[in-house]
């Protein structure tokens, strides 16, 4: 079996994470598939992930599940901390403040 070799392609840095996450996500909150495919992952393991609390604290509405698309794109530029670990700030430059409001 051949090893694959990881290049230059294959690692993003942070600033391309950050732009490819602004591009592909254009709704604020999402649920678990898109939750998932956002970071690369399978639904499943995006659940699992979660039970054993290493994503963001999700949003309950009702029966379902949504996460703040900026809170995964900072999440991610920020290395994937524990929820434990992890503190969500909200962008400073907002386009609409009102959302952000409690």
């Amino acid at each position: 079996m051949e090893q694959s070799k990881i290049t230059s392609n294959t690692v993003k840095s942070k600033r391309d994470l950050k732009n490819k996450g602004n591009k592909k996500v254009k709704q604020l909150l999402l649920n678990c598939r898109d939750a998932a495919e956002l970071c690369g992952v399978n639904p499943k393991t995006w659940r699992t992930w979660g039970l054993l609390g290493y994503t963001p604290k999700p949003l309950q509405i009702g029966k379902s599940l949504f996460w703040r698309a900026d809170e995964l794109i900072q999440w991610i530029g920020e290395g994937c901390p524990k929820r434990g670990d992890w503190l969500y700030r909200p962008p400073k430059n907002l386009e609409n403040p009102a959302l952000y409001t409690d």
